[in-house]
């Protein structure tokens, strides 16, 4: 761990990812909807006129999980477009079919069931990376 606090090993190419509770915990959910808000919004200008999709896997842990990414999301001034429990490729298509500014799925995709994770797009659902 850094100096944030999170486990920097988390934060992979194209994703974040890492063991529910250890490495991400509702507290990490929260600032990593907080910090894609900053992001989205030095591409995209004011955070207030940000539209963000969210969706979620059936991991037990995604229910709370998307609620704090959400929480951080909406904290940070974005308004958030929740689609619940949907498959990553269904909420990509609702962020370029509906023109949102970005995309957040709580996800740990193929891993197994103690990981969880985000997968974050920006418009027309461009995977957010580096």
């Amino acid at each position: 761990m850094s100096g944030t606090g999170i486990d920097q090993s988390i934060f992979k190419a194209y994703d974040v990812r890492g063991l529910y509770g250890e490495q991400i915990d509702a507290d990490v959910a929260y600032r990593i909807g907080r910090a894609f808000v900053r992001v989205l919004a030095a591409d995209y200008g004011d955070p207030a006129s940000l539209n963000v999709g969210l969706g979620r896997d059936m991991r037990l842990s995604a229910p709370e999980l998307a609620e704090r990414y959400s929480a951080g999301i909406r904290d940070e001034g974005a308004t958030v477009h929740d689609f619940g429990q949907v498959g990553t490729e269904q909420l990509y298509f609702a962020v370029g079919k509906r023109e949102l500014d970005g995309g957040l799925m709580c996800t740990a995709s193929h891993n197994p069931k103690a990981y969880t994770g985000a997968k974050l797009v920006r418009r027309r659902a461009i995977p957010l990376s580096g």
